[in-house]
C-alpha cells in the first residue's frame, strides 16, 4: 500500500511538471509575437544589441570607446553649466545623451519622447560648449508601439568628417595656447576679461557673410565672423581661463537678431559685447579703435541697446566695481576739467591718440559735451592740437580723437 502511495505521487509531480513547462512556453509565444507588433517611425532605426539593452547611452558610448567614465561623471562634468543648470533632472539626463551623441558621434536613445523638447535642449548643448563647432543641426528618429510613441533616438549631422574634426582643434589649439602664453603674468579677473575683450576685438572683422560665423572656427582661424561667432569664441577663451560664462540671445536696438556674453567676475555677474566693441564711424568701416562701453556692465546699461530673449531666467546684474571705466578711473561724477586736462596728457605720454571718459549723469553728460565742444574748451586742454570727437547718449561716454 505504501509504495502504491509513492507511485501516485510522482506521477502526479510528474504532470505538474508539464503542465507548467508548457504554460511557460506558451507565455514565451505570446511575449514574443507582442514584441514584433513593435513599429518603427524611421526605417533605417537599429535594433539595440541584446547585451547591451540594460545599460544607459552615456555608459554604451564609454564602453565603445573603451572609456572609464560612468554616466554619473558624464553629468558631473555639465556641473555650473548656465543652460544645463536650469533644467530638471530629467531634462538634465536627456541634454547628457544628447552631449553623448554629439561627442562620440552616435546615434543616443533619449529618456525623454518630446521631439521639440529635444530641439531645445541640442540648442542648449550647444550653447553651453563652444568647444562643439562640428555640428549645427541634428535629426530624430522614433519609434512606436501599439501606435503610441515608445522611444526617441536623436543623430547629430555634422558639417565636417572626424578628421577635419581634429585637424580644425589642433589648429584652433595652436591659436589658443599663443593667446594663452602672450596673457601678462598677475592679471586679477578683470584684466583676465578685459584680456580677451581686447584679443578678439583686435582679431576678428566684422564679415556678415563669414565662413563658419556661427562657430569659433570663424574667430580663431579665419579672423572674421559675425555676433554669435564673435560671442562664442570669448566665451571659448573665458572658461579656458575657468570662467563662468555663457551666451545670451536676444535682439539690438534695431531689432536684429544678437548674442552676447554674460559673465561672473569676482563672484558677480556681468553683461560683455565683443561683437560691439570695435568703434566704427566712418562710412567705409574704418576702426576706430576698441569701444568699452559693453565691457563688464550692468542689466541697466545692456538694457539701453539690448533685449533680452530667454525662456531661462538671467541673473539681474547690479555689480559696477568691475565695469570698465570705474576700474580705469574713467568716470567723472563731476565737471573737474583739471582732471581731464591730465587725463589726455598720461593719454597722449603713452601714445594713445584716443581719450575715453563716461559721465555719472545725463545732466553732466549734456553740460560737458556743451562746454568742451560747442564752447570748444576742449582746445584748452589739449594745447590747441586738432581733434575729433563721438559720444554716445544712451551711455553717457565721450570719445575725444586726437590727430
Amino acid at each position: 500500500m505504501r509504495k502504491k502511495r509513492i507511485l501516485f505521487l510522482l506521477l502526479f509531480l510528474l504532470g505538474v511538471s508539464i503542465l507548467w513547462a508548457g504554460r511557460l512556453q506558451e507565455e514565451q509565444t505570446g511575449t514574443a509575437e507582442n514584441l514584433t507588433k513593435e513599429e518603427s517611425l524611421s526605417s533605417d532605426v537599429q535594433e539595440m544589441p541584446q547585451a547591451t539593452a540594460d545599460i544607459t547611452p552615456v555608459q554604451r558610448m564609454t564602453q565603445m570607446q573603451g572609456a572609464k567614465e560612468p554616466a554619473r561623471e558624464v553629468q558631473d562634468t555639465q556641473d555650473g553649466l548656465f543652460y544645463y543648470e536650469a533644467l530638471s533632472d530629467a531634462e538634465k539626463e536627456a541634454y547628457c545623451q544628447i552631449y553623448t551623441a554629439l561627442i562620440s558621434r552616435q546615434k543616443e536613445t533619449l529618456s525623454i519622447l518630446d521631439s521639440g523638447r529635444a530641439e531645445v535642449l541640442y540648442q542648449y548643448v550647444l550653447n553651453d560648449h563652444p568647444e562643439i563647432f562640428y555640428s549645427s543641426s541634428f535629426s530624430l528618429e522614433g519609434r512606436e508601439r501599439n501606435g503610441v510613441l515608445s522611444s526617441l533616438s536623436v543623430q547629430p549631422v555634422y558639417t565636417m568628417t572626424e578628421q577635419q574634426q581634429q585637424e580644425k582643434q589642433q589648429q584652433i589649439d595652436q591659436v589658443v595656447n599663443a593667446f594663452l602664453t602672450a596673457m601678462p603674468a598677475g592679471l586679477d579677473a578683470y584684466g583676465q576679461v578685459k584680456y580677451v575683450y581686447d584679443y578678439v576685438i583686435d582679431h576678428t572683422d566684422y564679415v556678415l557673410d563669414s565662413p563658419d560665423n556661427q562657430n569659433i572656427c570663424s574667430v580663431f582661424l579665419n579672423g572674421e565672423s559675425v555676433c554669435q561667432g564673435y560671442a562664442k569664441a570669448t566665451q571659448y577663451l573665458l572658461k579656458k581661463l575657468g570662467f563662468k560664462v555663457t551666451l545670451i540671445f536676444g535682439t539690438e536696438q534695431t531689432g536684429a537678431d544678437h548674442v552676447w556674453n554674460l559673465v561672473k567676475a569676482d563672484g558677480d555677474y556681468y553683461y560683455m559685447d565683443t561683437t560691439w566693441g570695435e568703434m566704427q564711424f566712418s562710412d567705409q568701416g574704418e576702426s576706430r579703435g576698441i569701444n568699452y562701453n559693453f565691457l563688464l556692465i550692468t542689466t541697466e546699461e545692456l538694457l539701453q541697446t539690448h533685449r533680452i530673449v530667454s525662456e531661462i531666467p538671467v541673473p539681474v546684474c547690479t555689480a559696477e566695481r568691475d565695469n570698465y571705466y570705474v576700474r580705469e578711473k574713467l568716470l567723472f561724477q563731476e565737471k573737474d576739467y583739471d582732471r581731464l586736462k591730465l587725463l589726455i596728457e598720461q593719454e597722449k605720454a603713452k601714445g594713445e591718440t584716443i581719450v575715453r571718459f563716461r559721465c555719472g549723469s545725463e545732466q553732466l553728460y549734456r553740460e560737458m559735451l556743451d562746454e568742451l565742444f560747442e564752447q570748444q574748451k576742449i582746445f584748452t586742454l589739449v594745447n590747441g592740437d586738432a581733434v575729433t570727437y563721438s559720444s554716445d547718449d544712451k551711455m553717457h561716454t565721450i570719445f575725444v580723437f586726437m590727430q
